[in-house]
């Protein structure tokens, strides 16, 4: 997901536009052998496929405009579950991805990658780097808590919080 982020141009993006990560593009931003590149494009295109991202409320505050979400009476609902993706395919003999984004999961990231939120497709390379589920929702997290202090240089938040933000829950 995320190097197919970095080739959307916010200010370009067409409604047909359909994104390609290949094996070797994808073993030069991880750093892993061609072969194993080629596993997790066919992994991560397969979760992709299947991945729905849930906004609540406060979230769609900022987006309901540019997702057109607004019901007659300009009242934001509760929560929206939003399919990212159109399709995922993937060739084994080109050992290539292509997706095609939603239009409104397309808004959708513009808006995060707009220039107000300063995501760059060198942060975004960096997240792929990260070795963990764990890690890639504290990025999310720090993310999502720098945006909304925007004007400061850090935030507090409590374990509580972060394990609910992260997901994590005591079993």
């Amino acid at each position: 997901l995320f190097l197919a982020l970095c080739q959307i141009d916010t200010k370009e993006m067409l409604d047909d536009d359909i994104l390609e990560v290949d094996a070797d593009f994808f073993s030069k931003a991880t750093s892993l052998d061609k072969y194993a590149s080629y596993a997790a494009l066919k992994e991560g295109a397969k979760v992709l496929s299947s991945t729905t991202l849930v906004l609540n409320r406060d979230d769609l505050k900022n987006l309901a405009d540019e997702l057109g979400i607004l019901s007659s009476k300009n009242k934001i609902p509760d929560r929206l579950d939003l399919n990212l993706t159109e399709f995922c395919a993937y060739y084994d003999h080109l050992a290539t991805v292509r997706i095609k984004f939603t239009n409104t999961a397309k808004r959708y990231f513009s808006k995060l990658i707009g220039s107000e939120n300063r995501y760059t497709t060198q942060v975004l390379k960096s997240v792929v780097l990260l070795n963990s589920v764990n890690s890639t929702n504290l990025y999310q997290v720090i993310r999502k808590y720098y945006s909304q202090h925007s004007s400061k240089k850090s935030f507090d938040i409590s374990v509580d919080d972060l394990k609910d933000e992260m997901g994590l829950y005591t079993i």
